[in-house]
């Protein structure tokens, strides 16, 4: 995923974010961002170990968005909490 054209909100990909865990399902956990939107973190993208159990509703997280997607049904941010994620951003920045 990457920008989307059209986008129209202002989060970019490669930025860092602070969030709160929304909602947990087993495909992974849903954040809910600053001014009210909100990402998904996927299992595979909350931990470096795949055994680790996905973050708790209310736990604070810190996540690099790692794409956009602008749909007729809103804005999709798809966040995650993998180290390498976050030096990727950090090149970027």
């Amino acid at each position: 995923m990457t920008d989307a054209p059209g986008a129209t909100q202002s989060f970019k990909v490669g930025q860092v974010v602070h969030g709160q865990v929304s909602a947990k399902m087993p495909f992974g956990v849903f954040v809910a961002l600053p001014g009210g939107e909100f990402g998904l973190v996927l299992v595979t993208q909350a931990h470096e170990q795949p055994s680790t159990p996905l973050p708790e509703v209310g736990t604070f997280l810190r996540c690099v968005i790692v794409g956009i997607t602008v749909t007729e049904h809103g804005t999709r941010h798809a966040l995650s909490c993998l180290p390498a994620d976050f030096a990727e951003a950090e090149k970027r920045a």
